[in-house]
């Protein structure tokens, strides 16, 4: 399905957008009396998503999006991973960011864009997978296993956590890097 650069663009503003309501949400987590604000604003960011998601063509993105929504505004706590679990989660956002991702870069390649900014999608796109499958593993070991801090198994668990850590963290700078490039690449090729 091709995608017009104008709805490639507004939907790489749009998860821009989503990203930093995203942030404040998870500002908001932090502070017990903002527990419903918290809520609202992942709704809203998964509401977001979900319109990028529609303007990129991307059903599966669109279908999961819609299911992150319903989680933070039908159930309480719908978006808190000690609650719904880390897994399902981490699932979400894959399902989210990998099929908005290809469609961008798809989007992108049809425009004719440097093999750098295609890299930088891929990189966005690896760096994801990796951060929240580390984090799903951590997240596995110490369920199954009950880890007990002091024990080889909490040293393992640990190494995993801040290698998702680090890994999602790059994840977020390569996807803010690729959907600010893409907006300028676009915006520049609508102008052509």
């Amino acid at each position: 399905m091709r995608i017009s650069r104008q709805a490639a663009r507004r939907a790489a503003v749009l998860l821009l957008a989503a990203f930093v309501t995203e942030l404040i949400a998870a500002l908001c987590g932090s502070a017990p009396l903002l527990r419903a604000e918290m809520l609202v604003l992942m709704a809203a960011a998964y509401g977001m998503n979900a319109v990028a998601a529609y303007w990129l063509k991307s059903w599966t993105a669109l279908a999961a999006s819609l299911a992150g929504c319903a989680l933070a505004v039908l159930l309480p706590g719908g978006t808190n991973p000690a609650w719904i679990g880390n897994i399902t989660v981490n699932l979400l956002y894959l399902a989210i960011y990998l099929p908005m991702q290809a469609a961008l870069g798809r989007s992108l390649g049809e425009a004719d864009v440097s093999r750098g900014t295609l890299t930088l999608g891929r990189r966005w796109a690896v760096t994801l997978l990796v951060g929240r499958f580390l984090s799903s593993a951590a997240y596995l070991l110490s369920e199954l296993y009950g880890v007990q801090q002091g024990s080889r198994l909490f040293g393992l668990q640990l190494v995993l956590e801040i290698a998702a850590l680090v890994a999602v963290f790059a994840s977020y700078v390569y996807m803010v890097r690729y959907l600010w490039r893409a907006r300028t690449l676009l915006a520049e090729q609508e102008g052509l």
